[in-house]
């Protein structure tokens, strides 16, 4: 099948590069042509496990192509929209610019061509841009439909070529039809529903993770001031039968603003637009807000003063496997020592390269050792399996006993209980700081 993938974000690559595994022609198309000559030469806009490799695979063998040129559109049976949604600060997406997009791609699709959007808008979005379509296109047969991206950074691949399931928002039986023979390899695993149902299984999914994330650390919390361990609890609810072993019941950081605060937003507008009486979605963002101060209100009791003094960073990366600092929970932290006029190195083997602005701020080491040497405190921001090696001469020295905040505890078996380290997690009673 002739397919076009829209919008090349970490999404869009991944699906073209997966689809072309699948056997199937990929145009994969940008408005951006910096994207698309960097995509030409096997170059993601971000670092994904595999991905560069997986492109450049479909190149080679003449099933991937990258355009920037609309025209190419014409003639295609499938466009799969992998738009990223754009956010403010304040978790706010903005559903506009993808609508805008794609209003002027809309004359270039085939009749009887299939839209399946995958981009992260709220429900009734596919709907609204299908009658956007028929209103400036009547002659045209085309069926919209909606399949919630299931993808994570670091995983991304895996996920896509061997799905727990996909979920297929649709219309028709014809339409079924096509999207089994797009699928074919992973056909078995479609979990069929209407359009609205299947965007608002997405915002089901990312509340219900937000909320168990949410859950937890505030559990944690109370722990560190009763004496009980947040992780033994922790351990307690997912050998639960009804909650099981994968459940997302792990202190640690609070969520950021990307993928899951999205949808929790839409599904608060939309309890406010129906006049509903809960608070229930706006009290997760209220709560996880809130969390993302933990390291500040422990540093804080810890009275350490960071006035000029020397802050390692470990990991900057919004997750680990990926080079990506967007929404990152270690850049914000930075910036905060940055304004209490502490010195910050930080180390990340994925990350190369800061922005001008960040360089301002932070300095960026080769290694570790370099970063840690040293320091006055030292704060886990990515759990980057690299630091599980770490040595405690590279912490600790006979003259300085630094402390180290690992809010996630990803360390805890090395470092916990030692005396020659103050060592900080979320949910777990301290001395220091009762």
């Amino acid at each position: 099948m002739k397919i076009a993938v829209v919008g090349l974000w970490h999404l869009g690559c991944v699906t073209a590069a997966c689809l072309a595994k699948f056997g199937h022609t990929v145009l994969a198309f940008d408005e951006n042509p910096q994207t698309i000559s960097n995509l030409k030469l096997g170059i993601p806009p971000l670092y994904e496990p595999g991905l560069s490799e997986l492109i450049h695979e479909g190149i080679k063998n003449n099933l991937l192509n990258f355009i920037n040129i609309p025209d190419a559109l014409k003639g295609l049976d499938i466009i799969w929209i992998t738009y990223d949604t754009s956010i403010d600060d304040l978790g706010q997406s903005n559903v506009d610019e993808i609508k805008e997009r794609l209003k002027r791609l809309f004359p270039y699709f085939n009749h009887n061509s299939l839209v399946i959007i995958s981009s992260q808008v709220p429900v009734g979005t596919t709907q609204e841009l299908k009658n956007i379509f028929l209103r400036e296109n009547s002659e045209k047969n085309i069926d919209f439909v909606y399949s919630p991206e299931n993808l994570r950074l670091g995983k991304s691949i895996d996920l896509f070529l061997q799905p727990d399931r996909i979920v297929m928002g649709i219309r028709s039986e014809q339409t079924q039809r096509i999207i089994k023979k797009l699928l074919k390899p992973i056909a078995d695993k479609i979990l069929w529903m209407s359009v609205e149902s299947a965007e608002m299984t997405k915002h089901a999914i990312n509340a219900f993770l937000s909320t168990s994330i949410v859950f937890i650390n505030e559990l944690a919390v109370l722990c560190e001031s009763f004496g009980a361990d947040a992780n033994s609890v922790a351990q307690g609810l997912k050998t639960d039968i009804r909650i099981g072993p994968n459940a997302y019941l792990t202190p640690g950081g609070a969520f950021s603003g990307g993928t899951l605060a999205r949808d929790v937003h839409y599904l608060k507008q939309m309890s406010e637009t129906c006049n509903s009486e809960s608070n229930f979605f706006q009290t997760i963002l209220f709560s996880n807000l809130q969390h993302k101060n933990w390291i500040k209100k422990i540093i804080n009791k810890t009275h350490l003063e960071l006035k000029g003094k020397k802050v390692a960073i470990l990991g900057l990366a919004y997750k680990p496997g990926t080079d990506s600092l967007r929404n990152s929970s270690a850049v914000e932290i930075s910036l905060w020592l940055k304004k209490q006029g502490s010195i910050i190195h930080a180390y990340d083997p994925a990350i190369k390269e800061l922005s001008a602005e960040l360089k301002k701020i932070i300095c960026l080491q080769p290694d570790l050792e370099n970063t840690v040497y040293g320091a006055d405190a030292i704060i886990i921001g990515t759990e980057c399996k690299e630091f599980l090696n770490i040595r405690i001469e590279q912490l600790a020295t006979e003259s300085k006993m630094p402390y180290l905040f690992d809010v996630s505890g990803f360390l805890s078996k090395q470092l916990e209980n030692r005396d020659y380290i103050k060592y900080f997690r979320l949910g777990c009673f301290n001395e220091v700081i009762k």
